[in-house]
């Protein structure tokens, strides 16, 4: 394996407009290429960046695009010479919707994906997607890795569990924006006030 201390890794950060997949897709583009300009090694994107949480067609999403932002990450890894972890897009299976982080070494080839397993009740995240059920090693050149989703970080055991196999672990998360606070307003504020957040 490659010296860690050497690897340059970038994590990418956009403001997903929802249901925008074709803006998003742009906007998280140009970021890639950024990051490979200054010689990334790895890149991770955030939760939902390609559809944002558009619960309203969330399904209808996945199935138009799921194949289009799998098929570009690969050819983005395999062109750059870098490893993806891509955040997390909806991905349908045996008609079950999941949160789901696919890994893509520089090869262009799905070495792993992680479904999120700790979904956010609190803007209704668990009505429109099932748990996943484990979290796995992942084996890349420059080691083992593995993935954990946004509110999967407030349950320390999974990430403990994970670290027990790994080198180490990418958590990636859904940027709050204005827009986000304000579509779910009465339910924000009632967690940020709640003894539970603020432990």
């Amino acid at each position: 394996f490659i010296n860690m201390d050497k690897i340059l890794i970038s994590a990418i950060q956009i403001d997903v407009k929802n249901g925008d997949v074709e803006r998003n897709i742009s906007t998280a583009l140009d970021f890639i290429e950024k990051a490979a300009h200054k010689k990334s090694k790895i890149i991770v994107l955030p939760e939902m960046w390609a559809t944002g949480f558009s619960n309203k067609n969330i399904r209808e999403l996945s199935e138009q695009y799921f194949k289009k932002i799998l098929d570009l990450l690969s050819y983005i890894a395999r062109r750059e010479n870098l490893i993806i972890v891509g955040g997390s897009i909806p991905e349908i299976v045996n008609g079950k919707l999941f949160n789901t982080c696919f890994t893509i070494n520089s090869n262009g080839a799905i070495i792993g994906s992680y479904r999120k397993i700790h979904l956010f009740s609190k803007n209704e995240e668990d009505k429109d997607f099932a748990s996943g059920e484990k979290v796995s090693p992942i084996l890349t050149n420059f080691g083992k890795t593995g993935a954990i989703i946004c509110y999967d970080i407030r349950f320390p055991e999974l990430a403990r569990k994970l670290s027990k196999s790994v080198d180490m672990i990418h958590s990636n998360s859904n940027e709050i924006t204005s827009v986000y606070i304000e579509t779910f307003e009465e339910k924000f504020t009632e967690l940020f006030r709640s003894p539970e957040f603020a432990s």
